[in-house]
């Protein structure tokens, strides 16, 4: 239920459908008032409050989206981590570098998935920008080793993670 909807937030906020978003919110705030439990209640109150970010950011009110996800209580759900990265890629775009790096450093999960690489190369644009050349060169190096091989809709992330190489390190290694 309420997690995998919770996972579509960030697409439905790009196409910008906020009905959607507005539905998910909907039906989390009936959980929260109906669930049998505490743990279906507080996986609710996560959705509730990310879906309000998330209609922000539909908005294009970044500094209230910001301000929700930083309030966004992780207790709640320790695995959802789509908000963290859209909050770290929303301080990165607002070069609130610091901010981003601890919060790109604070967590990420050995999963493998492509919001993973995603994490890895906002990560190492942040530490580039912070003049961590060695934090970044591994991440770039990472981005680039893992889709070396990727669809050619991943290759523009893989040309970015060998460019930042470059810049940091020289040239990326084979």
């Amino acid at each position: 239920g309420g997690l995998i909807a919770a996972a579509t937030l960030p697409w439905w906020t790009a196409e910008g459908d906020s009905a959607s978003i507005r539905e998910l919110e909907r039906k989390s705030d009936s959980v929260i008032r109906s669930a049998p439990t505490a743990a279906e209640r507080d996986v609710a109150e996560y959705v509730l409050q990310a879906a309000r970010a998330y209609l922000a950011l539909v908005r294009r009110d970044t500094a209230a989206a910001v301000r929700r996800l930083e309030t966004l209580p992780d207790s709640l759900c320790p695995l959802c981590y789509f908000e963290r990265l859209t909050l770290a890629q929303l301080l990165s775009a607002r070069h609130e570098d610091q901010k981003a790096a601890k919060l790109l450093d604070g967590w990420l999960t050995e999963l493998l998935v492509p919001s993973e690489v995603v994490w890895t190369l906002e990560r190492a644009r942040v530490a580039e920008r912070l003049g961590d050349r060695e934090k970044a060169a591994r991440d770039y190096q990472f981005v680039a080793d893992v889709w070396r091989h990727a669809d050619p809709e991943l290759q523009p992330y893989v040309t970015e993670a060998r460019e930042g190489l470059t810049r940091v390190a020289g040239e990326p290694r084979d």
